[in-house]
């Protein structure tokens, strides 16, 4: 069974995971990335060193973001949202929200040193949320769970899948290789 979690239980559950995956896009493909955040109710924030994420954030600050939570394999809830990147750069929002976040740097005990620039902060605002849940449904407490799907059948060598390798003319993907029903 798969249904839509409440607002509130969309909410909950961005307070209770610390692991996300901020979706965005480099050089108009798909970029995926997982980071540790705190949600305040309205945004997460978190913190990175430079690289692809913040580049492809700067350049785009519409992004998705992504939680969720497995219990076991058929019982899971996630939220998606869209989000606006925005980079912290005043040095006592900086340093408010490492501290936030659980984040040291060399000089922060007991000094109101500023943290380094190679340490980026930042926040996704967070305008739109959903967010689903799937549980197997259980025909009788004895029994195993009935799935919502039907299952293919196992196959092994000779039935019916060929190995090629994949064709385009893409650099850097020829270690790929393309399954496909022969």
């Amino acid at each position: 069974m798969v249904g839509l979690l409440s607002c509130e239980e969309i909410e909950t559950l961005l307070q209770r995971q610390c692991v996300g995956r901020i979706g965005c896009s480099i050089d108009e493909r798909p970029y995926i990335v997982p980071m540790r955040y705190v949600y305040d109710g309205t945004a997460v924030y978190a913190v990175s060193a430079p690289g692809q994420k913040i580049d492809a954030m700067r350049a785009q600050p519409l992004v998705c973001f992504e939680v969720d939570e497995i219990d076991s394999t058929g019982t899971w809830r996630s939220v998606i949202s869209t989000g606006v990147f925005s980079e912290i750069t005043n040095d006592d929002e900086r340093r408010s929200s490492l501290r936030y976040l659980g984040v040291a740097w060399a000089g922060s005990e007991g000094s109101d040193s500023p943290p380094p620039t190679s340490i980026i902060v930042f926040s996704i605002r967070l305008l739109e949320k959903s967010g689903r849940f799937g549980r197997e449904v259980m025909a009788d407490l004895g029994q195993a769970p009935v799935r919502a799907y039907k299952a293919s059948p196992k196959l092994g060598p000779g039935d019916g899948f060929v190995s090629e390798r994949h064709s385009a003319p893409a650099v850097g993907y020829d270690h790929l290789q393309l399954l496909r029903l022969g």
